[in-house]
């Protein structure tokens, strides 16, 4: 069964916020896309014994700043249909949220858990099956440090620490 295609608004950016998103926050962007669902599923279980309100706003914050990180990634150029649908998905998700803060019901923390549980699964199998989020995308991204300058100061620091030897033995 195939999904079918939906697509997302496009938002004409100028360039220079759209340079700064792919070249410097795509690695950061990616690692808390995948991290954060889980964080917002361990307070959810951790609220559903305490049942503080303040806790329950906080999820409700981070579960909508994860939906704009989301935003970020597809604005970074992962136009992938899978993108489309996490987008969709966290903004359900916020609705629900808002739904089930305001009955204040345990079935409803419970029902919003398991679609948390749902949502997490999602993600972290699209990182095992390296589609959403290939390492090809984090090895790209200027962030990371390429071998050959590791290389090169290695080879320049031991150099330096051959000279400084040298002057110490004459």
């Amino acid at each position: 069964m195939t999904l079918p295609t939906i697509s997302i608004p496009e938002i004409a950016l100028p360039s220079n916020i759209t340079d700064f998103i792919s070249n410097y926050l795509g690695a950061y962007l990616v690692h808390f896309i995948v991290a954060i669902p889980i964080i917002i599923l361990l307070l959810e279980i951790y609220n559903l014994g305490i049942k503080r309100r303040s806790i329950s706003l906080f999820s409700f914050f981070i579960l909508t700043l994860l939906t704009f990180f989301l935003l970020a990634y597809y604005i970074n150029g992962s136009k992938e249909l899978i993108t489309i649908y996490l987008i969709y998905t966290s903004s359900i998700l916020i609705l629900f949220k808002l739904l089930f803060m305001a009955l204040r019901k345990i079935i409803g923390r419970i029902i919003f858990i398991i679609m948390l549980i749902f949502f997490s699964y999602v993600i972290v199998m699209e990182v095992q099956e390296d589609g959403l989020f290939s390492s090809t995308k984090v090895e790209n991204s200027k962030v990371n440090i390429k071998k050959e300058s590791v290389v090169e100061a290695n080879v320049t620091e031991e150099s330096n620490i051959s000279q400084v030897e040298n002057n110490l033995s004459h």
